[in-house]
C-alpha cells in the first residue's frame, strides 16, 4: 500500500523544485511515479511466479540486450520466468523526474528486488549482477543530471 504521508512530503518537495506550479497535471505524475516504485514489489506478487521459477530461470538476450540499451523490456520479448521479473525491474528506464529517481535511490528498490533471489545458474547470477550495476548506475546518472 501506498504511504500517502510520505508521497505528500515527495510532492511537496517536487512542487518546490518545479519552476511551473501551474502546471499540475504535470505534477501529479510524481505522485503516480512513487505509487509505481513503492508497489513494485506487489507488481512482481501479481505475475502469480514462484521463487524457484526465478531462482532457476534464465534471461534471454533480447532481455538483456533491453536492459544493457537502458530500454524497457518489450512485452512481447518476455519468454522466462527472469524475463517477466526483469520486466517489472525495467520500469526504472520509464521513470521522469528527478524525485522519481531519488526515491529509487533512497528506498534502494534496485538492490532490494535483485537480491531477494538466489539465481542458481551461473550466467543468470552474473546477467542479474550486471542489472543491477546497470540500473543503479543509471539511476546514480539521472540523480546528477537532475541536481
Amino acid at each position: 500500500m501506498i504511504d500517502i504521508e510520505n508521497a505528500k512530503i515527495i510532492f511537496k518537495q517536487f512542487l518546490e523544485e518545479y519552476k511551473n506550479q501551474d502546471d499540475l497535471g504535470f505534477d501529479l505524475k510524481v505522485i503516480h511515479t512513487y505509487h509505481v516504485t513503492e508497489n513494485a514489489r506487489k507488481l512482481a506478487q501479481g505475475l502469480d511466479l514462484e521463487q524457484e521459477e526465478i531462482e532457476n530461470s534464465t534471461m534471454s538476450e533480447t532481455v538483456y540486450n533491453s536492459i544493457k540499451k537502458l530500454e524497457c523490456v518489450k512485452l512481447t520479448d518476455r519468454k522466462t520466468p527472469l524475463d517477466y521479473w526483469t520486466c517489472v525491474l525495467a520500469f526504472i528506464f520509464d521513470l521522469n523526474f528527478s524525485t522519481s529517481y531519488k526515491i529509487v535511490k533512497e528506498n534502494n528498490y534496485v538492490n532490494h528486488l535483485i537480491d531477494r533471489f538466489d539465481y542458481k545458474i551461473p550466467d543468470t547470477k552474473e546477467k542479474m549482477e550486471k542489472t543491477k550495476k546497470i540500473l543503479n548506475n543509471y539511476i546514480d546518472e539521472k540523480i546528477k543530471i537532475y541536481s
